[in-house]
């Protein structure tokens, strides 16, 4: 069960009303994201795949589900996977180094704050 705008929603209810739109292999529902796989040649069948889901749900079309070995079950892990957003190499070293510059800033303000509060208490100010 997913809760959609207040009301819950049975993903399995709403897995069945995607199968049976023509067109359409198999379908899993992961989060609030649907994946289809269409058959052969049917790609008509998005609109209506639309009009099927939920108004919250995203529509994902892959090209088969992944499954996982031994059990054949469709891997919902790999699934949610798919869509999850990654961070490219170039992103994450400017975060680092924005980072960097920023704690070498705070670093340069709060020091002469540091040394003043020492003082106070080994002055005896603050005790």
């Amino acid at each position: 069960l997913v809760k959609v705008g207040g009301v819950w929603v049975d993903v399995r209810d709403v897995e069945r009303r995607l199968e049976a739109v023509e067109g359409v292999a198999e379908t899993r529902i992961c989060r609030r994201e649907a994946f289809a796989v269409l058959r052969k040649g049917r790609s008509g069948a998005l609109p209506e795949l639309r009009r099927a889901l939920p108004p919250d749900f995203t529509l994902f079309v892959v090209p088969e589900m992944p499954r996982r070995a031994g059990t054949e079950k469709v891997d919902r892990r790999r699934l949610a996977e798919l869509v999850a957003p990654s961070l490219e190499p170039a992103r994450v070293e400017r975060q680092g180094q924005q980072y960097e510059r920023e704690a070498l800033e705070l670093r340069r303000w709060y020091s002469p704050l540091g040394l003043l509060l020492a003082a106070s208490v080994f002055h005896g100010f603050l005790a």
